[in-house]
């Protein structure tokens, strides 16, 4: 689809194009040359009588556009990469409030129960129920989080009724996208983890102000609702309904702990983007997503687990770092400092391998994996498996191009994804069941 209207440079109303597929929105300056005081990143201007707001990727500068000028000057066509957009944008206002509908969302928590129509009274019964709130905290701000099963009703009752989950977020009026930014990303985020892909099927929000702060521009009369649109350039596509179906994912699930879950997201604690770009990606392991596993893995367990070297192996690491530091004494400048830095390096360190069935089999405070899953992985196998991912790894990464791939390969990736997902859950605080249902429901 493509949107035409006009920016506004001060007095002067430059036309524009803006394909929403490729996020391109091309400028026709003409002639005329436009300098800019500072390097625009937010411009504002109208579309079909209505207001409409571009944040770009980048300033609007000369010096990113490859012009060569001691002063910000715009001229000619200019093409850049729009960020988010805006419709009915009315610069006067402030937003207090965000609404998120996407399909994820509705599958993770279904809706019909909010209106049930029972057949002995013939009469509907209709609720709109709050399942989730708490509050958190982002840049400084705090936002209310409700989660709701609703219904809306057309015009006609027999016909027009409608059920719907969505996410409501509140909090103190702003306009600073930044903030909204965030909100919509972190929402995203978490969807992404739970749902173990980033192809998230949400690419807008509503944004609600209060009513007596809507006023009228210089065009039409602005209403209290704005859709904020977000360009997806590197996505793949949305995943179709009935596919989106085969992740049979719901809430119940995960109900315990879903907010110790979605404050590890707001932590940046979970490699999300590390996860599968879509359910086609995860059926094919390449050698990207291998990476991606395997550091994923190597993250979660020095920042979730305990340390697993004994206490005598840092003993006795200890004691050979205390010789090399008292060798470094006998030499003096570049000699010291390289025999300093050798000893730095002294650290107790286990292989991949060695690793993954330590926190498979369990050891210290860590109880073992097998519990959760034992069913899908024979534990007889675990060390065979864990010796074909440590080959893969070091394959991936030295490319020695001696290590051919086999169906174990595929087995010992599937595992240790598994095992990332443990990792997290238990970190949040859900139970051994409770994640063996999640990883049936969701990773296998």
């Amino acid at each position: 689809m493509e949107i035409q209207g006009e920016i506004y440079f001060d007095d002067v109303h430059i036309p524009y194009r803006f394909d929403e597929e490729s996020g391109k929105l091309t400028m026709y300056f003409g002639l005329q040359f436009i300098e800019c005081e500072s390097s625009p990143q937010k411009l504002i201007g109208n579309s079909l009588g209505k207001g409409i707001l571009f944040f770009l990727s980048v300033p609007l500068s000369s010096e990113n556009l490859g012009i060569k000028s001691d002063k910000n000057i715009l001229c000619g066509t200019i093409t850049v990469e729009v960020k988010f957009y805006i419709e009915d944008f009315d610069q006067n206002i402030k937003y207090n409030t965000m609404y998120f509908e996407f399909r994820e969302l509705d599958n993770l928590l279904p809706s019909k129960n909010a209106a049930i129509y029972d057949a002995n009274t013939k009469q509907w019964k209709f609720e709109n129920q709050c399942v989730k709130d708490f509050d958190f905290i982002v840049m400084r701000n705090n936002v209310k989080f409700e989660l709701f099963n609703s219904y809306s009703i057309g015009g006609n009752l027999a016909y027009d009724i409608k059920t719907k989950s969505y996410i409501k977020l509140s909090f103190l009026s702003t306009d600073d996208f930044s903030f909204l930014t965030t909100l919509f990303i972190k929402i995203k985020e978490l969807f992404m983890l739970i749902y173990n892909r980033q192809n998230i099927n949400l690419f807008s929000v509503d944004l609600f102000c209060l009513a007596e702060q809507v006023s009228k521009s210089g065009l039409q009369t602005a209403g209290s609702k704005q859709k904020m649109h977000f360009i997806e350039m590197h996505s793949e596509q949305p995943e179709k309904e009935v596919d989106l179906k085969k992740q049979s994912i719901r809430y119940n699930t995960l109900s315990s702990h879903f907010i110790e879950l979605f404050e590890l997201v707001l932590k940046d604690e979970v490699l999300v983007y590390n996860l599968h770009t879509s359910l086609m990606a995860k059926s094919l392991i390449d050698l990207k997503q291998s990476i991606q596993i395997t550091s994923s893995f190597e993250h979660y367990q020095r920042a979730f687990t305990p340390a697993i070297s004994s206490d005598d192996s840092v003993e006795m690491y200890s004691k050979i770092q205390q010789l090399v530091l008292g060798e470094a004494k006998k030499y003096t400048g570049k000699n010291k400092k390289i025999i300093e830095n050798i000893a730095k390096r002294i650290i107790p360190t286990l292989s991949l391998k060695d690793v993954l069935c330590k926190v498979y089999n369990g050891y210290k405070e860590w109880r073992g994996l097998a519990p959760i899953l034992d069913e899908r992985f024979d534990e007889g196998r675990i060390s065979q498996l864990a010796q074909t991912i440590n080959d893969w790894r070091n394959e991936l990464a030295h490319a020695k191009c001696k290590f051919v791939p086999t169906q174990d390969v595929i087995a010992a990736v599937r595992l240790l994804e598994c095992v990332n997902y443990c990792i997290i859950l238990r970190q949040a605080g859900y139970s051994d069941t409770e994640i063996k249902i999640y990883i049936e429901d969701a990773i296998l």
